[in-house]
């Protein structure tokens, strides 16, 4: 059997988790392809027009995988930990899914709500692996390896894309600014996706510029930075913008943010000023970078060069 993985939204982040566990009771993982701006240009043809940014990528992709596969895994990710909610657009995907491609036979849905206990859990897991067999054995062993995968992934000491610049020449024709260090905030599935972000690592480090992402931090730092300063983290990304960029505020190293956001995204409209407030009280810039289908390549490296220059111009006067 061949199941398919859009890769978009949480894709992102649970990616090697999915895959071996779907591997791991013999099917054949099918990735859809990077974005591309035929991508969106089916997307924004099917999807309605209030859905934010990232939806409208994720419905591209679900497109691309209909005639490639025998089923798409789309999961309803609730709660990955207890009191981190999803948003509404995370949460009801299999509806989204279904207003897009109404045959259910093509849908591989799971519900995960990690507040709801272990049995939830192992239902869910159960439900994910029936399609393949009726093992249970089979699917326990499948979902332990899958987990040790993951927390692999997450432990890995190399260096996370986009940590220090390449030392490429800036596009600017000028100076490498190799003296400044930024930290790039966001969610993984706009940090992560050149076309979605215009290429924003590789045109900073194209600058000179060394970065930090969310990547570059201890597990957990994000998460803990959240809780001291909210108390909790009522949304379940509100690490990789919030947490992160709180972290990054903390290091000496760090000369200025970029926080990057989604067009139409209720967390990220809620999260970002709370951090641009904390960047303010700190006395570090903060640049935040909106996007949409309609962002420009031109706006973009127009405003990541000005705020490089003013950086370098406050480094000089110091």
């Amino acid at each position: 059997m061949r199941i398919g993985l859009p890769r978009a939204l949480s894709y992102y982040e649970y990616a090697p988790l999915w895959r071996t566990f779907f591997e791991a009771l013999g099917a054949t993982v099918v990735t859809s392809g990077p974005t591309t701006r035929a991508t969106l240009q089916v997307a924004t043809s099917r999807a309605a027009a209030d859905l934010c940014f990232p939806a409208k990528v994720y419905v591209g992709h679900l497109l691309a995988l209909a005639d490639e596969v025998d089923l798409i895994f789309v999961p309803s990710l609730r709660r990955p930990a207890p009191a981190a909610t999803h948003c509404a657009k995370i949460v009801g995907l299999p509806d989204l899914a279904r207003a897009v491609l109404p045959d259910p036979s093509k849908f591989l849905e799971v519900d995960l709500d990690l507040d709801k206990g272990r049995l939830a859990l192992a239902q869910a897991v159960w439900a994910a692996g029936r399609p393949l067999t009726w093992n249970p054995i089979q699917i326990a062993r499948a979902a332990e390896a899958a987990w040790e995968t993951y927390q692999q992934s997450r432990n890995s000491k190399g260096s996370p894309p986009g940590r220090r610049g390449s030392g490429r020449a800036s596009p600017r024709g000028g100076q490498l600014a190799t003296g400044l260090t930024l930290g790039v905030v966001g969610h993984p599935y706009l940090l992560r996706d050149e076309y979605v972000n215009q290429g924003l690592l590789r045109r900073l480090e194209g600058l000179g510029v060394r970065l930090l992402t969310p990547e570059a931090l201890p597990v957990g730092a994000a998460d803990k930075a959240v809780q001291d300063h909210s108390g909790e983290a009522y949304w379940a990304y509100a690490p990789s913008l919030l947490g992160a960029g709180l972290c990054f505020l903390e290091m000496e190293a760090v000369d200025g943010l970029v926080a990057v956001v989604a067009f139409g995204c209720a967390p990220d409209s809620g999260l970002a000023p709370v951090l641009g407030q904390a960047a303010r009280q700190a006395g570090l810039p903060m640049l935040t970078l909106t996007l949409d289908e309609h962002s420009g390549e031109v706006g973009l490296v127009t405003r990541l060069e000005a705020f490089v220059d003013m950086l370098e111009r406050k480094r000089l006067r110091r």
